[in-house]
C-alpha cells in the first residue's frame, strides 16, 4: 500500500441504509443498488466490460445474482444501459422512459463506437409514473435534452428526499455531454428548470448522479449550479456569433 502498488477498494460503498455505489474506483461511473426489500433494484448496470466486477461486488455484499429483480435505467446511452439486456436474458425486466425505449431496443440508432446490444421488451414509463420494486416507491420526471427519454427520479427513503439525476444534473455544476444530434440545450435546460420548480425540489438533500460525486447533501446547491452553467451555454448559442459547443 505504502508504494501504491496493492489496490484499495472502496466499492461496493453504502451510500445510505440499504443503497450501495458499485462499479470501478477509477472510472467516474455511477451504478446503484438498493435493496427493496423484496429484490434488488439495478440503476444504471453500465458497460459490459464492468459486468464482472459488478456481480462479485453484488456478492461481496453478500446477495445472489438471482436477488437483482429489476434494472432501472435514466437513459439509453451505453455506459448506462450496455449490459441492460444481458439482465433481461436473465429474467430481469429493464425499465426506461419511452421516448428512449427505440434506442434501447435498437429501432433507432443511437451512433456512437459501442452500440447497445438491443433489450427485446423494455418496460416502458411516462413523466409522474410512480415505479414500486417491493418496498422503493419512485416517481418518475421526464427531463429531455440530453436524450429524448432522460428522466429523473425522486425518492423518500427512509427519511432522505433523494433525486437520482441521470447525467441531467451532475456535482455542482457540471453538465451532461451534448455531442449528438439528438441533444437539445433548449429542452436541457427547460428539464432542469422543471426539476428546480418540482414539488419535491426544496426537500432534495441526497443527489445520485450519474457519474462523479454523489451529493449527501445540497443536492438543490448543485441542481442550482447545472441551471446556472447551462444557462450561460444556450446564452452563447443565442448570441451574435454564437460558438460550436457541441463538444463542450
Amino acid at each position: 500500500w505504502g508504494q501504491c502498488v496493492l489496490p484499495i477498494q472502496r466499492r461496493p460503498m453504502k451510500v445510505l441504509d440499504d443503497l450501495y455505489l458499485l462499479g470501478p474506483e477509477d472510472y467516474h461511473q455511477c451504478i446503484y443498488l438498493w435493496d427493496a426489500g423484496e429484490g434488488l433494484v439495478l440503476i444504471d448496470p453500465s458497460y459490459s466490460r464492468f459486468q464482472p466486477m459488478v456481480e462479485t461486488q453484488i456478492r461481496q455484499l453478500g446477495w445472489e445474482l438471482e436477488d437483482v429483480k429489476w434494472v432501472l435505467l435514466t437513459h439509453m446511452h451505453w455506459d448506462h444501459a450496455q449490459s441492460a439486456a444481458a439482465w433481461e436474458k436473465r429474467g430481469v425486466p429493464v425499465y426506461i422512459h419511452a421516448d428512449d425505449e427505440g434506442y434501447i431496443t435498437g429501432r433507432i440508432d443511437a451512433g456512437g463506437n459501442e452500440p447497445v446490444e438491443p433489450v427485446a421488451a423494455p418496460v416502458v414509463f411516462k413523466d409522474g409514473d410512480q415505479l414500486g420494486f417491493g418496498g422503493l416507491q419512485m416517481r418518475a420526471i421526464h427531463t429531455p435534452g440530453h436524450t429524448p427519454g432522460s428522466a429523473c427520479f425522486s425518492v423518500d427513503w427512509k427519511g432522505h428526499p433523494v433525486l437520482v439525476s441521470g447525467d441531467i444534473a451532475l456535482h455542482w455544476g457540471r453538465h451532461a455531454w451534448m455531442g449528438a444530434d439528438y441533444c437539445n440545450w433548449d429542452q436541457y435546460l427547460s428539464s432542469l428548470w422543471k426539476l428546480h420548480d418540482d414539488p419535491d425540489g426544496e426537500k432534495w438533500q441526497v443527489m445520485l448522479p450519474g457519474h462523479g460525486t454523489i451529493d449527501l447533501e445540497g443536492a438543490t446547491d448543485s441542481l442550482y449550479a447545472v441551471i446556472q452553467v447551462v444557462s450561460e451555454i444556450c446564452l452563447l448559442y443565442t448570441s451574435p456569433s454564437p460558438r460550436d459547443l457541441s463538444t463542450s
